[in-house]
């Protein structure tokens, strides 16, 4: 789909990508961005950054998709999470160690700069254990709510859990759909506030 300039009515959200190296981040956005998977890994020096429209529940938004580099100092990584809407943490679904680090280091990392945003934990690579995806999801759209989370993560601003393949092109959509609703229900909150 080619890239066309958003109309004034057009929202843009900002969403930040975050998890360890090699764990799907970039191939997950490549995916939805360019329709192509590519195994190939890619490390960014400082940060990848794209855009793609997309029409959720008849509305069109512009995601504004920013995935820092796991190696910026800590000054430039504070910098890089500052002022984004929505934050999706990704973990690889068949290395338990990538969703340990998650509520570890990811978490503690984003929520010191980002208290109240809301987030969806994302299981990459589960086309490498097709027959366990379940473990996260429960429905078509490989979403799940907020019980496969830790009690305190669930306090925060946890709202889906979900699992997607890049590879096989599966809930790669459904996954930035998610996102978008995480933004839109976090803007309709505080205006009824």
């Amino acid at each position: 789909m080619p890239f066309s300039r958003p109309s004034s009515s057009t929202q843009t959200v900002r969403v930040l990508v975050v998890g360890d190296d090699a764990v799907g981040k970039s191939a997950l956005v490549e995916s939805l961005v360019s329709g192509v998977f590519s195994e190939a890994p890619v490390h960014p020096t400082m940060f990848n950054s794209w855009t793609h429209p997309m029409v959720v529940d008849t509305r069109p938004v512009t995601l504004s998709i920013w995935e820092p580099s796991t190696r910026l100092p800590h000054d430039l990584t504070r910098k890089a999470y500052q002022g984004k809407d929505v934050v999706m943490f990704c973990h690889d679904v068949d290395r338990p160690d990538t969703l340990q680090n998650v509520y570890e280091k990811w978490m503690p990392q984003v929520f010191d700069v980002l208290p109240d945003t809301p987030f969806a934990l994302v299981g990459c690579k589960n086309d490498e254990q097709a027959d366990k995806c379940s473990d996260l999801s429960t429905d078509s759209d490989g979403a799940k709510g907020k019980s496969v989370l830790p009690t305190h993560i669930r306090a925060k601003n946890a709202h889906m859990a979900l699992s997607c393949s890049a590879k096989a092109a599966s809930s790669v959509r459904k996954v930035f759909e998610v996102v978008v609703r995480l933004n839109a229900q976090r803007h309709s909150r505080r205006r009824s506030a």
